[in-house]
């Protein structure tokens, strides 16, 4: 599990979501990728892209236990569009 406490969104990184998925569009390599929209991960995206978080939020243990939010940060890293 990542040790790193805090999780920042890039600001090229748009965030658009539904009832069924949550997607992720990169605006400067026009890649995006997508992801099935859990409650967690609903929770968890509403307060990243609350202006006054400013796309950083400091994570819980909590937090990281749910599968869909833990992959969802995990591959935000991999792709080098969030810290």
């Amino acid at each position: 599990m990542t040790t790193n406490n805090i999780f920042y969104l890039e600001s090229f990184v748009f965030i658009f979501h539904d009832n069924t998925n949550v997607l992720l569009y990169n605006s400067i390599t026009y890649d995006s990728v997508e992801f099935p929209t859990t409650q967690p991960l609903l929770k968890f995206i509403l307060k990243l892209d609350d202006p006054s978080n400013m796309r950083r939020i400091k994570l819980s243990k909590e937090i990281m236990e749910d599968q869909s939010v833990y992959y969802f940060i995990e591959k935000v890293r991999e792709l080098f569009w969030g810290i």
